[in-house]
């Protein structure tokens, strides 16, 4: 078994040397045929989408503002979930989580069964 193992090696070796023969020539037609003052980016990144297509940004909301709608919100509608208040004032469902995470540790929020949230009185 170790003869056959050892030759299985060396024919991967050999492989190996080959390809990498046939790397270095590719590389260099390639560089023979880029113009001489571009160079190739040396990593390729994922192209940005234009401005327009991204999400609008608009203004921020003021410290603790955000907090104000979603108890605000609770108030209004007790026992609703976390994605309907987010509906209701304009953020994603996992920051309206964090939100409920934050005003439960707070002592403001009670969480109800169903992930349902009711103001503390």
């Amino acid at each position: 078994m170790t003869g056959k193992s050892a030759s299985v090696r060396e024919l991967l070796r050999e492989s190996i040397e080959e390809l990498e023969g046939e790397l270095a020539r590719l590389r260099r037609a390639l560089r023979a045929l880029e113009p001489s003052g571009e160079r190739r980016p040396t990593r390729t990144t994922r192209a940005r989408r234009p401005a327009s297509a991204r999400a609008p940004t608009g203004a921020r909301a003021a410290r603790g503002e955000r907090q104000k709608q979603f108890l605000a919100a609770v108030r209004a509608k007790p026992g609703a979930k976390a994605s309907e208040i987010a509906r209701e004032i304009g953020v994603s469902t996992s920051q309206a989580n964090g939100l409920a995470r934050r005003l439960h540790a707070a002592g403001q929020l009670r969480k109800r069964r169903g992930g349902r949230w009711a103001a503390r009185t």
